[in-house]
């Protein structure tokens, strides 16, 4: 979910094949539903703003094991 949302009520809609989520009643995410077991998935485009305060989050966030080689330096977000 986008960072802007952080500590924002927000709501699921949880059909067979996504999962959205839903604030000032427009949809803001869409992803596929995983059905694996003890697995987290990140988007790491959703971290943008939060590196963009935080550059220090790309040594050591796990949303950013999955961002391509060439974005993953600060001076790349910048």
């Amino acid at each position: 979910m986008p960072t802007e949302y952080t500590n924002q009520l927000v709501s699921a809609a949880i059909p067979r094949i996504s999962v959205s989520v839903i604030a000032d009643a427009q949809e803001i995410v869409r992803h596929e539903r995983s059905f694996e077991r003890h697995m987290t998935y990140y988007d790491w485009c959703h971290y943008i703003t939060l590196v963009e305060r935080k550059p220090g989050a790309l040594r050591n966030g796990a949303p950013f094991t999955t961002m391509p080689r060439r974005c993953s330096s600060s001076s790349a977000i910048s």
